[in-house]
């Protein structure tokens, strides 16, 4: 989990590396601004320089960032299905205490991309800012159903935890119903990315991926 949440640190690298693959660049310029003319019609004799640095500008670098969040929360997913189970199995493989860090880390770091997907740009993308809108809602739902989960394990661990009553819990009941809605939202955020991931020869996804 440590390597997931380095990961959501440094993924402003991680997209310089994505698009220098795909033949992208990021903004990187500096542009001069002169100062307006003195009242007299004299020309000032000061410039000043402004260093403009932002995200990718193109189609195919704003492209490779939304899909290395989705990379990312590809990983989350992997670690919450897995806790997810033990659990059921009231934490026979990792403990229901370990069980419900991975859950809660999970739930941080999806909350953490959710904020990172509002600063990137999509300008250059069709309906780009409802497509990051989507990815938003879909990671931000997913962070609240795994919290209810790792709270459904915290609370098997504090009061006991029989296999065939696992799931008889309010906290279990609650990460169901959120993650239902956090599958609806990914299945609008992919009929939008899926054709957009082919035209630009990147990954497509489906709901339970993500």
């Amino acid at each position: 989990m440590v390597a997931v949440v380095a990961m959501v640190s440094s993924t402003r690298s991680n997209v310089r590396t994505t698009m220098v693959k795909h033949g992208a660049s990021p903004v990187s310029s500096a542009v001069p601004t002169s100062s307006p003319p003195a009242s007299n019609g004299a020309e000032s004799d000061t410039t000043s320089t402004t260093a403009v640095s932002s995200g990718p500008r193109d189609r195919a670098g704003q492209a490779a960032a939304i899909n290395e969040v989705l990379q990312q929360t590809h990983l989350s997913r992997q670690q919450v299905h897995d806790a997810a189970d033990d659990v059921l199995h009231c934490g026979s493989g990792h403990g229901l205490d370990a069980d419900a860090r991975t859950l809660g880390d999970a739930a941080e770091t999806r909350e953490q991309l959710a904020d990172q997907v509002q600063a990137l740009p999509a300008d250059a993308l069709d309906d780009g800012q409802h497509l990051l809108d989507l990815l938003t809602a879909a990671l931000r739902n997913s962070a609240q159903a795994d919290r209810e989960l790792a709270a459904w394990a915290q609370n098997l661990e504090d009061t006991g935890c029989e296999p065939d009553a696992a799931t008889d819990n309010p906290h279990y009941h609650t990460s169901t119903a959120l993650s239902e809605q956090a599958t609806a939202d990914k299945q609008s955020l992919l009929a939008v990315w899926n054709p957009l991931a082919d035209e630009q020869n990147l990954p497509t996804w489906q709901p339970a991926d993500i």
